[in-house]
């Protein structure tokens, strides 16, 4: 409190200071770390152990997301290669078939059935082409 001597008013002035931290992490920093320890002996090692049980938990599912994603893959591939040799044995046979038709006199059906064997071949082969540059 403060007098002022030209008006004989009584003054009061107020301060406030405010501090602002901010950490980010699993751990504390030194000082509060050091502290904790102070408020509960041991805490600081319980902190300690909680982070790494909690760090070795996330890295365990982050591999097993990993496995499973190259297992997703790898099955992909695997049926994408399937679809693709059925797809040319049954064309390929339907060509066999068209000819075979062909040489018993049956042109009509024979070259039908070629045919479709033959844009089942150059399908596959577009969209191998295609699957392959994607």
């Amino acid at each position: 409190m403060s007098r002022n001597s030209q008006r004989g008013e009584n003054q009061i002035t107020t301060r406030t200071e405010t501090a602002l931290y901010q950490h980010q992490g699993p751990l504390p920093d030194a000082g509060s770390y050091e502290r904790y320890n102070m408020v509960l002996p041991g805490a600081a090692d319980r902190i300690l152990r909680m982070a790494e049980t909690e760090a070795d938990h996330r890295r365990s599912g982050e591999r097993k997301d990993q496995e499973i994603n190259r297992k997703y893959y790898d099955s992909f591939t695997r049926d994408s290669l399937l679809g693709l040799v059925f797809g040319f044995t049954v064309a390929a046979l339907c060509v066999v078939c068209g000819t075979y038709l062909v040489l018993q006199g049956h042109d009509v059906a024979g070259t039908i059935f070629g045919g479709s064997g033959l844009a089942g071949i150059a399908g596959v082969f577009v969209y191998s082409t295609r699957h392959k540059n994607k």
